[in-house]
Formats: C-alpha cells, sequence, structure tokens
C-alpha cells in the first residue's frame, strides 16, 4: 500500500477540435486553434510514457498550458475571464471513481483535469526512476 499513488489510471478524454468558427474566422485565430489543438493533442501523448524526460514534459505542459490560458485570461485591459471560457466543451472521465464521462463547457474544468494527470504523470514518472536499476 506504501506505493499505490503511481497506480492510478490516466483521466480519459474526448477528442477536441477548438473550433471556434462562430466566434472567429479569421487567419490568425484559425491557426491559434489549431495549434491548441496540437498541442493539447502533443500533451496528452507525452502524458502517457513515464519515462519521458521531465524536461521535454515540462516544455510540452508549458507549450499547451500557455496556449489553453487565452480562453481563460481576456487579453485586453479588463484582464477578467475571456469571452471564450465557456466556448468548448471538454469530457473527461475520473481517474479514481470508475469511467463514467463528466462533460463540461469550461476550459478551467480543461486546465485542472489536465494538471490531474500532469500530476499523475510525475507519480508514475517518480516510480519509473525508483525501479531503474543503478
Amino acid at each position: 500500500m506504501a506505493h499505490w499513488f503511481h497506480r492510478n489510471p490516466f483521466k480519459a478524454t474526448a477528442p477536441v477540435t477548438f473550433d471556434l468558427r462562430k466566434y472567429t474566422s479569421d487567419g490568425p485565430s484559425q491557426k491559434i486553434c489549431s495549434e491548441l489543438r496540437d498541442a493539447r493533442y502533443a500533451m496528452l501523448n507525452a502524458v502517457t510514457d513515464p519515462t519521458l524526460d521531465v524536461v521535454v514534459m515540462e516544455s510540452t505542459v508549458t507549450n499547451y498550458l500557455s496556449l489553453l490560458q487565452g480562453m481563460l485570461v481576456a487579453v485586453d485591459e479588463t484582464e477578467g475571464e475571456s469571452k471564450l471560457r465557456y466556448a468548448v466543451k471538454f469530457k473527461w472521465t475520473n481517474s479514481m471513481l470508475g469511467n463514467s464521462v463528466t462533460e463540461q463547457q469550461d476550459s478551467v474544468y480543461e486546465q485542472c483535469c489536465m494538471l490531474i494527470n500532469i500530476g499523475l504523470w510525475y507519480t508514475k514518472h517518480a516510480a519509473a526512476v525508483a525501479a531503474k536499476d543503478e
């Protein structure tokens, strides 16, 4: 029971397209949405490899969360909540209470779920490092 933490399954998620054409349709905005989708995909792939180097993982995490930040915080002078915060629906399973899916149309929910997976990755990474023969 002393080493249970690294046995928790990752939270599963459905693909997200970040299709925001009803909010904006200009080229730069669509490029950012594409980068956000690609960064999320890279993040989800990276989190499945507990032997990945920490520097690579931190770079992947920083890339995705910095892009996601644009959906959380307004970039104008108000510094309030972004108008895009509730624009995308995210689906995640629970990592400890079974495989029931929870849907939320809130980018904060996405950020929290991704951070949980990153925390689980660090526990699995620690277990992989501890299990290495030196």
